[in-house]
């Protein structure tokens, strides 16, 4: 082996908190290093949204319990005008 890494796909719950047609601030309790490429997926209305976003930041935060969670600020790399739409429909409401 030469010392080539790898990726191993995980999949995990997360509490968004903010979202705007830049980015997304989440809540989870699964740390991500910065700088992290991810795929998220959401349900927004009964529509699909997915999305490829980078990690900008992963901070400790206060949860209701006694587990630790994070809040993670994340960008978009793209977004599709139909994704953008979903974005701004669950801003006004």
């Amino acid at each position: 082996m030469d010392g080539t890494l790898a990726t191993v796909p995980s999949a995990f719950d997360v509490q968004v908190l903010d979202i705007n047609d830049q980015g997304v601030l989440l809540r989870s309790n699964v740390a991500l290093e910065v700088g992290t490429h991810a795929s998220l997926k959401l349900n927004m209305w009964g529509s699909a949204f997915v999305a490829e976003v980078e990690i900008r930041r992963a901070t400790p935060s206060q949860g209701a319990g006694p587990q630790q969670v994070y809040d993670i600020g994340a960008v978009f790399l793209s977004l599709s005008p139909e994704y953008r739409q979903l974005i701004e429909r669950f801003a006004i409401q």
